[in-house]
């Protein structure tokens, strides 16, 4: 069954699902300069020079779920990032987009 939805909508469930994710800010073990952003199943990790990893089955899970294209799902991820830990992310990578 497809659902046709406004594009702002979609986006909105997109952020208020990563809001439910319970995604929380902590220091990084092993890099003092850097943060992790994770719950139980998913983690992004971010470096104070701007650059920023996001665990591929995190985009994954996204993109399976919402069924967006992969480039606009993690541009989404990025921009919700920024947005809800303050954070500027200037270079953002993943696992997900191997060469």
């Amino acid at each position: 069954m497809n659902i046709i939805t406004a594009k702002s909508k979609l986006v909105d469930t997109f952020f208020k699902y990563l809001d439910d994710l319970n995604l929380v800010s902590k220091p990084h073990l092993y890099n003092e300069k850097a943060i992790r952003i994770a719950n139980n199943n998913f983690y992004i990790t971010y470096y104070n020079d701007n650059e920023c990893y996001f665990l591929g089955d995190f985009i994954d899970h996204m993109v399976v779920f919402f069924g967006l294209p992969p480039e606009e799902t993690f541009q989404l991820i990025v921009k919700w990032v920024e947005d809800r830990f303050g954070i500027n992310i200037i270079a953002p990578y993943s696992d997900y987009f191997k060469l």
